[in-house]
């Protein structure tokens, strides 16, 4: 999660961008210098604001949450359904 006050600009700056929209782009070097000056802009961030955790540690925490679930979650099928809504909704408030 992100921490401290957000950039204006930046947030108004972002724009969601995918392979699947480069078709309908009229301009690919506009959407590739978007891409890149995001990157640039989120490698700036990412030096002022370091991780708290290291890798492996994440790593760790993460088995440590799937272990809380119970068996029967653990042994479902995974669902993407709800990532595939909470995207829409995003693209909807973009717009």
């Amino acid at each position: 999660m992100c921490s401290g006050p957000v950039n204006a600009k930046v947030a108004q700056a972002w724009r969601p961008s995918t392979i699947g929209s480069m078709a309908h782009s009229g301009n690919l070097a506009k959407m590739l210098r978007v891409r890149a000056e995001g990157l640039a802009r989120f490698a700036e961030w990412e030096a002022s604001n370091p991780m708290p955790l290291t890798p492996g540690a994440a790593v760790a925490a993460i088995g440590a949450l799937y272990r809380l679930l119970p068996p029967a979650s653990r042994q479902r099928p995974v669902n993407t359904a709800g990532v595939a809504r909470m995207q829409d909704a995003l693209r909807h408030l973009v717009r």
